[in-house]
């Protein structure tokens, strides 16, 4: 959700508008696909008729910030999606905006969101690397805790740590912006595909590690 709000947030800035409407036609009796939203902020507007939408709709003052709802703390995303424009409007001057649409809406949106889960799984490789010691120091006596905490300590060192290194250097444009600029859309569907399963397979080994650790 903090994802989409942030870059709901720049797409509106970007085009000079100052809200969203997302309509929605909800059936009597069966629940919003929308009722989540409103926990992280979002506005609802209710009505059942036209007067009572517009009613609604003018009750929403222009200097609603959605930003409040984007973690100040972490800039991330903010650094990586502004990177991604600045190359999507590069590519879109050297292609053309037909010939680069439909991978400047890949870049903007599913490889920015690969790319925060994948230097967020660093963070969590390092802090379950750090648990892993804990263990190993703590366990002396355990042989067996103690083999198997330097086999998955070993995996996390021999794989999965060049795995997400390298998804994310293929993924960024600014380490890899001679690949990006084909706007190879096969190229990078494939990229998000193998980022997406290698975060699988690192999520997996978290999850082993816990056992050993808990």
């Amino acid at each position: 959700m903090e994802l989409l709000v942030n870059v709901l947030y720049k797409d509106l800035k970007e085009t000079d508008c100052d809200s969203l409407v997302i309509v929605y036609y909800q059936l009597e009796g069966i629940p919003s696909r929308f009722s989540d939203w409103e926990k992280h902020g979002i506005i609802k507007l209710a009505y059942n008729s036209i007067e009572g939408f517009r009613s609604a709709l003018q009750q929403i003052k222009s200097s609603v910030n959605i930003v409040e709802n984007v973690p100040e703390n972490d800039t991330t995303l903010d650094e990586i999606y502004n990177d991604m424009i600045i190359f999507c409007k590069a590519i879109m001057k050297e292609k053309g905006e037909k010939a680069a649409n439909k991978y400047i809406i890949l870049l903007r949106g599913w490889t920015v969101d690969v790319i925060v889960k994948l230097i967020k799984l660093q963070g969590r490789m390092e802090e379950t690397k750090n648990r892993l010691k804990n263990t190993i120091n703590s366990h002396s006596s355990d042989a067996n805790k103690i083999d198997r905490c330097l086999e998955l300590e070993d995996e996390l060192k021999y794989e999965y740590y060049e795995k997400v290194e390298l998804a994310l250097k293929s993924l960024s444009v600014t380490k890899n912006p001679s690949k990006h600029k084909e706007a190879n859309i096969e190229w990078l569907e494939n990229e998000l595909h193998q980022a997406e399963d290698i975060i699988d397979q690192v999520w997996k080994w978290i999850n082993e590690c816990k056992v050993e650790i808990s």
